[in-house]
């Protein structure tokens, strides 16, 4: 080429040599084809993915030199592909194909045609500026970015950003705004796991009660102690169906777990441990009554808040295993596969906020303490220190003290009762023998006894049969939900059962010590006076389940002194 420097001339040659070198062989080896994106989470940490095309040989149908720097093959499916032989362009054309092959070496200049030739055999690697593919890669690599973002709990879809922004408090600072995203997102998440994965590993339930010693117990055991402990192990627990955010009764819970058939047992085990002072003795045994699970399961999910005091109300008011899933003391930051494992598979982070097994399992760790041993002499001795004490004071301010505390006892059972009917059945829990009420009333039957009166303390007597002398006597409900006594006298008057009827003369003695009838309406009068006929007609004939013990009668005259003469003549009494 005339007037031409020798390189360029000599490098105008070897690409068009390296153009009917690719002719002449046929085919063409394409470098694999990568394209990376990166996505931004709520963090703003970016996550970075790729796609690639796979390296792949392709056969070439045609070669045509566009100018002195560029080929365009044509491939045999059609396709072309532009080839810059300068090996410096850094992009294509968009949606076209272009490799680049450099073939700019000023060191051909000091080849001589044959090594040329040969050097050409094989082409310098080729490198991709542009590929077909490249919108649907980038495509690819922005969706798979999002998706680390999202495996991470750090992103979501623009739906669930749009639907959150639609829910978001108005007048939220963007530190707010990213806390409460945050959470929405994990609350969320952890719900869908539950619906898709329908199962869960349940804590196991934990109860304790214990009793210490007395002051002054003796033997220097300031630590003694007795402690009865129930447990169950963790349980699996498999839904047949799982609702999210369905109401039940005034709540909507995050899940509501349908457990499915057959529903495990919790099984359980009792240890009682009785300590003095460094000395321990430990007894295990297996639970004796095992209980199905509920067929419902409640799960809550918290993430920084809690279930407040007011839904944790209307939890223990629908009386369902509630479970809560704390993902605040899960710590730090988890992906998507790891809240999973913990969700389903885990037990940290989760307690049982209400349960219904541990109420009755309560109920007989109580029974089980106060009728152990080691209790029992705590009682004795308990008596046997204060029994000079509860002398000084007179039998009759302890026979007020006991009427007063034991009012006071049924009236907060009674108050339990109305809540139990407006806030469900199994919401409160009535008051036992384990209550500060209970207590006060215990101590006034005990200082009766220590006087020579005894019974104070038996369930019949106290939860009965004081209760409705004491309804005649003040023409009101005492351990019944109601405003008078001819109402108590009507429930009374139902009573078949043998247990009841043998204890009728002393409602009797007390309805006339106390001129009841003056409270009544005439049809009340007879009525109550019919029946009162036929209790005096079983008791005169001798029906034995009308005639009652004697046990009782000294007790009822000091409490009761108005009813001492009635209960002094004998009638009803069995001989």
């Amino acid at each position: 080429m005339a007037g031409t420097p020798r390189t360029a001339c000599v490098v105008v040659a070897a690409r068009l040599a390296a153009s009917h070198h690719l002719a002449s062989l046929g085919y063409i080896d394409l470098p694999r084809r990568r394209v990376t994106a990166v996505s931004k989470g709520f963090s703003g940490e970016g996550y970075e993915a790729w796609v690639e095309e796979p390296a792949q040989r392709v056969r070439i149908s045609d070669v045509r030199m566009v100018d002195p720097v560029a080929a365009e093959l044509t491939l045999d499916d059609g396709r072309t592909i532009l080839v810059d032989l300068t090996g410096e362009r850094v992009e294509g054309e968009a949606g076209r194909a272009v490799i680049t092959i450099n073939l700019s070496d000023p060191a051909l200049a000091e080849m001589d045609v044959d090594e040329l030739r040969a050097r050409l055999r094989l082409l310098p690697p080729a490198s991709w500026c542009s590929h077909w593919r490249d919108r649907e890669l980038t495509s690819q690599a922005r969706s798979r970015a999002a998706d680390e973002a999202r495996q991470a709990l750090d992103a979501w879809t623009d739906e669930d950003e749009a639907r959150f922004q639609a829910q978001l408090p108005p007048g939220s600072s963007p530190e707010a705004t990213a806390t409460i995203r945050r959470e929405t997102l994990l609350h969320r998440t952890v719900k869908s796991i539950l619906e898709d994965a329908r199962r869960i590993r349940a804590p196991g339930l934990h109860i304790a009660v214990q009793r210490d010693a007395p002051d002054g117990y003796g033997d220097g055991w300031d630590d003694h102690r007795v402690e009865i402990l129930w447990w169950s192990a963790p349980a699996e627990l498999r839904f047949e169906a799982v609702e999210l955010e369905s109401r039940l009764g005034r709540i909507v819970p995050d899940v509501v777990g349908h457990v499915a058939e057959p529903r495990p047992r919790i099984h359980g085990g009792i240890a009682t441990r009785v300590q003095r002072g460094d000395d321990a003795e430990e007894d295990e045994q297996h639970d004796e009554f095992p209980a199905h699970w509920s067929e419902t399961v409640l799960i809550e999910v918290a993430v920084t808040h809690k279930v407040d005091e007011e839904k944790l109300r209307k939890v223990r008011h629908l009386d369902l295993p509630t479970l809560e899933i704390d993902l605040g003391s899960m710590g730090g930051r988890m992906k998507l596969d790891g809240l999973r494992k913990l969700v389903v598979d885990g037990v940290e982070g989760k307690q049982w906020l209400h349960h219904p097994a541990l109420r009755t399992r309560r109920a007989v760790l109580r029974y089980k303490l106060r009728e152990h041993a080691e209790v029992l002499a705590y009682q004795a001795h308990i008596r046997a220190h204060r029994l000079e004490r509860l002398l000084e004071t007179p039998s009759s301010q302890w026979a007020q003290r006991y009427l007063l505390a034991l009012r006071a006892f049924c009236d907060a059972n009674i108050r339990i009762e109305r809540l139990r009917k407006t806030e469900g059945p199994r919401y409160l829990e009535h008051l036992d023998e384990d209550s500060e009420e209970w207590a006060e009333v215990a101590l006034a039957a005990e200082a009766l006894e220590a006087h020579g009166f005894e019974g104070g303390a038996e369930h019949v007597f106290a939860r009965t049969i004081v209760p409705r002398i004491l309804s005649i006597q003040l023409n009101t409900g005492v351990g019944y939900a109601v405003s008078s006594a001819i109402q108590v006298l009507n429930a009374i008057m139902n009573t078949r059962s043998d247990n009841s009827t043998q204890w009728l003369s002393l409602y009797l003695i007390a309805a006339k010590s106390f001129d009841v009838e003056r409270h009544f309406r005439p049809e009340q009068v007879r009525r109550f006076r019919e029946w009162r006929a036929e209790v005096v007609r079983q008791i005169e004939e001798g029906a034995p389940e009308y005639l009652r013990p004697a046990r009782f009668d000294a007790i009822l005259s000091v409490l009761f002194p108005a009813m001492a003469r009635g209960l002094a003549s004998g009638k009803g009494l069995v001989v």
